[in-house]
């Protein structure tokens, strides 16, 4: 049955008449809180229930994983899963401590092939890969890309005390590295700044299609240090500012990121526990990383 409208009103206020005023108040609160999020909320909204999506979800894991390229080092690849994609991955470590020769062999394994017990050793897919030094010359990096795929420890290059055999690998090292050179883009750039970092990097992915970039390391930049100080940002702050830039650009160009900071102190060993407290200038570069790994002489009892 139809109520009349006078009953309909009766109804209404009756209700009216109920409702307390915690609950009155509680109503505008509710309103006053949907038009603050439809105005200023510009971040989205994500409230859902937790099954939503749930059947998208399962799909991707099934047939879109997300692992990525794989990396050197069994353990460490199984710990990462791999070199994703839109992500970057921090390793520090303190000065002489093998930064970049860890970086030059993550680039290698991903863009060129090595010989092995004789044998010519293939990456499960060659990629781009564009190697960005701060202070090692073309020629150094290039010895630490012969010492990969042939092999031979640099130092014999550097002393020439290898073999008849080391040096007929180090040659063929060389005819693979020309076959297959055009996979590994090196560069230098001696005194950076935040802005021309980050177009030289795009303008890499853009022509050359790059897959992934190694930024050895992230330090106070030359030409950035005097404008920080004018606008009076510690230092930490203007290197927090460099990781949010890669961080931005591996995201935004979906590439594989990975760079590096030192770590202070004197006593190379015991950095376990201290972790990352002792990156250099700036702790809040290793909140900006997606996956961050410290390079330190362990003692006995830590190992």
């Amino acid at each position: 049955s139809f109520k009349s409208k006078e009953e309909q009103k009766a109804a209404e206020e009756k209700k009216l008449d109920n409702i307390t005023i915690p609950q009155i108040l509680d109503r505008i609160r509710l309103k006053l809180a949907n038009i603050e999020k439809i105005n200023f909320n510009k971040d989205g909204n994500y409230f859902q229930t937790a099954d939503q999506g749930i059947d998208q979800l399962i799909d991707n894991l099934q047939n879109d994983p997300d692992i990525g390229y794989p990396i050197e080092g069994e353990m460490l690849n199984y710990i990462c899963r791999g070199g994703r994609q839109g992500k970057m991955y921090l390793y520090s470590a303190g000065s002489g401590g093998g930064k970049t020769r860890f970086f030059m062999q993550q680039a290698c394994y991903r863009s060129l092939p090595r010989l092995k017990d004789g044998k010519l050793i293939m990456p499960a897919e060659l990629q781009k890969v564009y190697f960005i030094s701060v202070e090692q010359e073309p020629e150094e990096l290039q010895t630490m890309i012969l010492a990969y795929i042939s092999g031979v420890e640099e130092h014999k290059m550097h002393w020439k005390t290898w073999t008849e055999e080391e040096l007929n690998r180090i040659k063929q090292a060389g005819e693979i590295l020309k076959k297959y050179g055009n996979n590994l883009y090196i560069d230098r750039i001696p005194e950076p700044s935040i802005a021309k970092v980050r177009s030289t990097i795009i303008e890499k992915i853009l022509d050359k299609n790059v897959d992934m970039v190694v930024y050895d390391y992230i330090a106070i930049p030359e030409d950035d240090e005097g404008i920080a100080s004018k606008r009076q940002l510690r230092s930490d702050q203007v290197l927090m500012q460099f990781s949010n830039m890669l961080k931005e650009v591996a995201v935004s160009y979906n590439i594989f990121m990975l760079t590096g900071t030192q770590i202070t102190g004197s006593d190379p060993r015991s950095k376990m526990a201290r972790g990352f407290a002792d990156i250099r200038d700036g702790k809040s570069i290793a909140d900006k990383a997606d996956f961050c790994m410290i390079g330190c002489e362990v003692t006995d009892e830590e190992y």
